[in-house]
């Protein structure tokens, strides 16, 4: 049984690859009336944590070999296809998930 961190963090990650968010509504910050640049707003530094988390997920997932990298992909619907016939599905996918999980802790995304 995988670490629920692993599920949640590739659930995200699954969400994050399925579409384009763009920032919509007016800027937080109005450039005539801040001196010195402004700064973000909390909104704005989780949205950056989230990226660069989701971009290390997508990396580690991308770094795997191709059959657990097409199991995590398919079981998190981001590619539809198993092309891997003879090999069993739920045991290339927990070996994903472990192979995972060491590189999340490796990246200090897990700790």
């Amino acid at each position: 049984m995988p670490d629920q961190r692993v599920v949640s963090f590739l659930l995200d990650w699954a969400e994050w690859m399925g579409g384009y968010n763009p920032a919509i509504g007016f800027n937080k910050r109005v450039p005539l009336i801040a001196t010195g640049g402004g700064s973000p707003t909390f909104e704005e530094l989780l949205s950056h944590v989230d990226g660069h988390i989701m971009k290390t997920i997508d990396a580690s997932v991308s770094s795997l070999e191709p059959l657990p990298r097409a199991a995590i992909y398919r079981h998190y619907d981001v590619c539809a296809v198993w092309r891997f016939p003879r090999n069993n599905f739920q045991e290339v996918l927990e070996d994903a998930h472990q192979q995972i999980e060491i590189i999340l802790r490796r990246k200090s995304v897990l700790t």
